[in-house]
């Protein structure tokens, strides 16, 4: 029985999102707010480590059905959730800075409230600063909490985007998934249309 659940995880703004759809593609559903409900839309997701939240998980995806969790706080969990999962893996991504084109996405991507404004000079310099912090600080935070028998696969989205096929190998290897050639083509076109 292989129903643990493979974590996805990473600094916000890192691709997590993308991840979770590549995984949907190859089999792994991604549906805990579903599920799990408003709990899920605060930060007391992670009462997701409560028993009725794990129960009601094991209960939906028991058997064969493979799933997964994508938040980045989770990375604050991993030996919480590994103490309950045992057989969970962990897929975690980084990423280099890109500053955001869009107003929109730039208000987005200012999750941390940073007193600049999009176009301000030296805005860009700023959130970069911001981003490489608080990035570097959830990668410390998790591997100093990572079980050392947790099986973690490291994707670095730049390289990702670069090589998706190679990317996309990889993952499947990690999770022990086949992939089927119109995935890839699947996978390809969502990749370059929303990186």
């Amino acid at each position: 029985m292989r129903n643990d659940p493979i974590i996805i995880t990473g600094a916000k703004r890192t691709g997590t999102r993308m991840l979770a759809a590549i995984c949907e593609q190859l089999g792994i559903y991604f549906g805990e707010k579903k599920y799990l409900g408003e709990k899920y839309e605060h930060e007391a997701v992670y009462d997701i480590m409560s028993e009725d939240s794990v129960e009601l998980l094991k209960d939906h995806f028991s058997g064969e059905k493979r799933w997964g969790l994508k938040h980045p706080v989770l990375t604050d969990y991993i030996d919480k959730i590994y103490e309950r999962f045992p057989k969970t893996r962990v897929i975690y991504i980084t990423r280099e800075f890109k500053m955001p084109e869009t107003k929109e996405a730039f208000d987005s991507f200012n999750y941390s409230g940073l007193e600049v404004k999009f176009g301000d000079k030296g805005c860009e310099k700023c959130l970069k600063k911001r981003f490489e912090k608080k990035q570097a600080l959830r990668l410390t935070t998790f591997k100093k909490s990572c079980p050392k028998d947790l099986p973690v696969l490291y994707i670095h989205y730049d390289d990702f985007v670069f090589n998706p096929i190679q990317g996309i190998r990889e993952i499947a290897q990690f999770l022990d998934v086949d992939v089927k050639e119109k995935t890839f083509d699947w996978i390809k076109d969502f990749i370059y249309t929303n990186r």
